[in-house]
C-alpha cells in the first residue's frame, strides 16, 4: 500500500464523545491513518461558518462544514398525473422509479487538494457531501443496513404474521417503510465505488455491490494484562446505552420491571448501574441498589469494577458495541438473543443468552455466585473480541478494501 495516499474521511460524528457509532468511526479513522495522510471533514447540521484547523485525530486538516441541508430528506421531483395526488400511489411510484441521491457541494471557502486518492464517508449526510469532493475512489460506510421500520414495534422488521397483534395498518406501514429504506440505501450506494457495513447479513437482499463486511470495533481496548480478574470485582451489574434509542429504553423498562426484582431476591448484595444519554430524564437518579448515570466521560472505572454487563434488548439490529466494550474489558455478558445478534456469540461459551425474565435473572445470579464460570465466560469473550473486533482486525479489513478500490475503480468517482 502506498504510504503517500491522500485520504479524506467525511463524517457527521462527535469524535470527542466516543460512544455508540462514534466508536466505529474512530476505529475506521485510525485504520485509514495507517495508510496515508488523512484530512477530516465533519458535516454539521448547525448553522455557522465553515472552518478548518489542524486535526487532533490525524496528520491532516480537520474541516467543519455547516450543511444543514445534508440532513434533510432527499428532495425528489414531484410525480405528475392525476393519481400522484394519492399518497400511497405517489409512494409506490417513487419506489418503482428511484432517483439517485443528489450530491451536495461542499464549501468553496475551505481549501481542498486538487484531488484525493480516496474519500471515505459514513452515514447519509456525509456521503452526500463526500460525493462532491474530487477523488479517485469512494467508499461509503453504511454502518448498519437495518430494514426494521419501527425500532420500537417488533425488532428487525414486522412480519405479516404480526397482523393479529399489531393490526393491518401498522404492519403494512412497516413493510412500506422497509421498502423505502432499501431504496434510499441503493440510491446512496450509487454515489460510491464500494460499500462497507458492520454486518453483511443485514444487506443480503439489497442488491448493493460491491460490499464488504467490516465488523464494529472498540478502539480503546485496554491491554489484557491490565484487566482486573473477575473474582476481584464488585457485585455490580452494568448496562450502557443511550435512552433516546427506543430499543435501549424498551429493554431497560423490561429489565427493571421483570428481571431486576428477581436478581435482588436471589443476590441481595447486587447493585445495578445504568449509564447512557437521557438516563436521568428517563429513570431519575435511581433508588436503593439501582444507580442511574447520564453519559459519563470515561466508562473505564465502571467497566473495571463491574462483575457483569447486560444487553436486555428486545428489538433493534446491528451488532452491539456495548457487548464489544464489555468483552474488551473482560466483563462477562448476559444478553437476549436479539441483543447478541450480529456477533459471534456462542451461548455458554463467550456469553450467556436468556430470553425470559427468570432465565435472565438466573444467568446473572450464576455469574455472581460462580467466579469460575464468570472467569471462563469473560476470557472467551475477550478472545472473541481480539479475533473479530480489535483495532488490528479493523486495520487489516480497511487496508484490503482500500487496496481493492484503488486497484480498479468502478467509474462512479470523478
Amino acid at each position: 500500500m502506498d504510504s503517500a495516499l491522500r485520504i479524506c474521511f467525511v463524517h457527521n460524528l462527535n469524535l470527542d464523545a466516543p460512544f455508540g457509532a462514534t466508536l466505529r468511526g474512530i476505529a475506521l479513522l485510525r485504520a485509514l491513518n495507517e495508510l496515508g495522510t488523512v484530512d477530516i471533514v465533519k458535516v454539521s447540521g448547525d448553522e455557522g461558518e465553515d472552518i478548518s484547523e489542524p486535526s487532533r485525530w490525524s496528520e491532516g486538516i480537520h474541516y467543519v462544514l455547516h450543511s444543514p441541508q445534508a440532513f434533510l430528506p432527499v428532495a425528489r421531483e414531484p410525480q405528475k398525473g392525476l393519481w400522484s395526488r394519492h399518497r400511497l400511489t405517489s409512494f409506490v411510484q417513487t419506489l418503482l422509479q428511484p432517483q439517485p441521491s443528489p450530491a451536495l457541494p461542499w464549501s468553496s471557502q475551505l481549501p481542498v487538494p486538487e484531488s484525493y486518492d480516496l474519500v471515505w464517508t459514513n452515514d447519509w449526510p456525509a456521503n452526500r457531501v463526500g460525493a462532491s469532493i474530487p477523488a479517485r475512489a469512494r467508499v461509503w460506510d453504511m454502518v448498519d443496513y437495518a430494514l426494521y421500520g419501527d425500532t420500537d414495534a417488533a425488532g428487525p422488521g414486522i412480519a405479516l404474521s404480526d397482523v393479529p397483534a399489531l393490526g393491518l395498518r401498522r404492519v403494512l406501514g412497516n413493510r412500506l417503510r422497509r421498502m423505502s429504506h432499501r431504496q434510499e440505501y441503493t440510491s446512496h450506494a450509487a454515489l460510491v465505488d464500494h460499500c462497507a457495513l458492520s454486518h453483511a447479513g443485514e444487506a443480503t437482499r439489497s442488491g448493493i455491490s460491491p460490499l464488504t463486511e467490516i465488523p464494529n470495533a472498540y478502539p480503546f481496548a485496554p491491554e489484557p494484562s491490565s484487566i482486573e480478574p473477575t473474582h476481584h470485582r464488585l457485585p455490580h451489574v452494568l448496562f450502557v446505552g443511550g435512552f433516546t434509542y427506543p430499543p435501549n429504553r424498551e429493554g431497560m423498562d423490561w429489565f427493571l420491571a421483570e428481571v431486576w426484582p428477581l436478581v435482588e431476591h436471589r443476590v441481595p448484595r447486587a447493585e445495578l448501574h445504568i449509564v447512557g444519554d437521557a438516563g436521568h430524564a428517563t429513570y431519575g437518579t435511581g433508588a436503593g441498589a439501582v444507580h442511574v448515570h447520564d453519559r459519563v466521560g470515561d466508562l473505564t472505572p465502571l467497566l473495571a469494577t463491574a462483575s457483569i454487563s447486560v444487553a436486555p434488548l428486545l428489538a433493534g439490529t446491528g451488532s452491539r458495541l456495548k457487548i464489544l466494550e464489555s468483552w474488551a474489558h473482560g466483563v462477562p455478558v448476559v444478553s437476549t438473543s436479539i441483543g447478541a445478534s450480529g456477533l459471534n456469540a456462542h451461548p455458554g461459551e463467550n456469553i450467556l443468552i436468556a430470553d425470559t425474565a427468570h432465565d435472565f435473572a438466573d444467568a446473572i445470579a450464576q455469574l455472581l455466585d460462580d467466579p469460575r464460570l464468570a472467569t471462563r465466560i469473560a476470557a472467551k469473550g475477550l478472545e472473541t473480541f481480539v479475533r473479530d473486533h480489535s483495532q488490528q482486525r479493523i486495520d487489516a479489513d480497511v487496508a484490503r478494501v482500500v487496496q481493492q478500490v484503488l486497484g480498479g475503480t468502478s467509474g462512479h468517482a470523478q
